[in-house]
């Protein structure tokens, strides 16, 4: 009997897992939907709506939440401290979400996209040796790679979540990132991907297509 109890129990335990990963995939292919076909979606009663924008001298075009906006310089020199900050930061009103690019003039092809994003996370993993590593995968968009890994990080008095993805734009690495806080993971996680699947390269004319089911 009590092997019996032990096994229901276990049982319960495995269901109620399948379960909630049955929502998480239900909720990421809502966003997905959402952000590649309607162009909006509707979370806890707040609306998001997703418009196009132009970046990086006409090379690509990404969805990004309508209220998004280029940061200015104060708010990005405090938020990235660094003087090798990104070259061009998006970020909510707020602050608190924020998406950055970096074109690190690194030379790298299309297929060695996975091997920079190995380099780029074992670098991390050293010199931040506190972060918690989440995930790590690679995306096909068109013809195009999007190596990239997600993970937790400390800054300040807080927790941060991270989505890091590298992509190869005229023969060099551009690195993208998007952080939010590590509280809103369950929300913000989700719409990072779907906003990756956004993305139109146009220097090589890609046509956009969704990323849905395209994940190695």
């Amino acid at each position: 009997m009590y092997m019996d109890e032990k096994f229901v129990k276990a049982m319960n335990e495995v269901n109620q897992e399948k379960e909630f990963l049955d929502q998480q995939e239900a909720y990421a292919h809502y966003v997905m939907q959402g952000i590649n076909e309607r162009g909006e979606i509707e979370l806890d009663g707040e609306k998001i709506i997703f418009e196009e924008v132009t970046l990086l001298e006409n090379r690509l075009r990404m969805r990004l939440p309508q209220n998004f906006s280029t940061m200015g310089p104060k708010l990005a020199a405090q938020k990235y401290p660094s003087d090798n900050r990104p070259h061009l930061i998006y970020s909510d009103p707020t602050g608190a979400l924020s998406l950055a690019f970096t074109d690190t003039q690194s030379p790298v092809s299309n297929e060695e996209i996975a091997n920079f994003r190995d380099f780029l996370l074992t670098n991390l993993q050293r010199m931040q040796p506190e972060m918690k590593f989440l995930t790590t995968g690679l995306k096909e968009l068109g013809t195009k790679k999007i190596g990239h890994f997600d993970f937790i990080s400390v800054a300040l008095d807080t927790l941060l979540y991270n989505l890091t993805f590298v992509v190869e734009l005229s023969g060099q690495a551009l690195l993208g990132s998007f952080n939010c806080p590590e509280k809103q993971i369950d929300k913000w996680q989700p719409i990072a991907h779907g906003m990756i699947a956004s993305i139109t390269f146009l220097e090589d004319n890609v046509k956009n297509q969704n990323l849905l089911g395209r994940e190695e």
